[in-house]
């Protein structure tokens, strides 16, 4: 796979899409819950890899792939 570079404000939308994620989720305690929080943040990273730059689209696409895991 070629690796991604994102831009600074690419990165700030993953990031902005990363936080809206773990609050809807109420996973906001920095201590809890590393690991969801980690498959968040690589949903996220393989939609923006695949070209979506939408915030709204990254954030469903993070709860796509968490319903998606939930139902295997």
């Amino acid at each position: 796979m070629a690796i991604v570079e994102f831009s600074a404000g690419e990165m700030k939308i993953i990031m902005l899409a990363n936080e809206r994620v773990i609050f809807a989720l109420n996973l906001t305690n920095s201590d809890e819950h590393l690991s969801i929080k980690a498959r968040i943040s690589s949903l996220i990273i393989e939609c923006a890899e695949g070209g979506e730059r939408d915030l709204q689209k990254l954030v469903d696409c993070a709860h796509t792939g968490l319903s998606e895991d939930a139902s295997r």
